[in-house]
């Protein structure tokens, strides 16, 4: 569930209909504090709404909760920084494409982590693009291990 820019039109009922109907809650850190606010929440009652909690921190990683573990994930290295705009969509489409592929969480956000330099390193939020092999050895460079695709 990735509410983001609809935070606000929701009500908090709505809201936290959203959240408790699903298995991840992802957003970036100011998107996780809108929601905490709306719905008059701590950041640990949140943790308990929802199975896994996703919170983005831009060049700063990301952090992913559940309520039995606290994973933080370390950014992966740009080439350049071009453009932000879009990295957070990028993170979100690699993280599930880890899940969906049944990775633990910490490989899942790691993909996200990958999956973003790559938007951040070209300007415009859908300029850019890699191929598996490419994706395989940036997670490679970044993180010390591989990863099947």
């Amino acid at each position: 569930y990735d509410p983001a820019f609809q935070i606000a039109t929701f009500t908090p009922e709505e809201l936290r209909r959203g959240i408790e109907g699903a298995q991840i809650l992802i957003g970036n850190d100011y998107e996780i504090s809108l929601i905490e606010d709306k719905l008059e929440v701590s950041h640990e009652e949140l943790i308990m709404m929802v199975p896994i909690l996703v919170t983005t921190l831009g060049p700063k990683g990301a952090i992913i909760e559940t309520r039995h573990e606290s994973i933080g994930i370390k950014p992966a290295k740009p080439k350049n920084e071009s453009d932000p705009t879009g990295a957070g969509d990028a993170f979100r489409a690699g993280f599930i494409a880890g899940y969906l592929r049944g990775y633990d969480l910490q490989i899942c956000g790691q993909m996200g982590a990958v999956a973003a330099v790559y938007t951040v390193e070209t300007y415009g939020t859908q300029a850019h693009s890699f191929t598996k092999k490419d994706f395989i050895t940036r997670y490679r460079q970044n993180y010390g291990s591989s990863v099947s695709l």
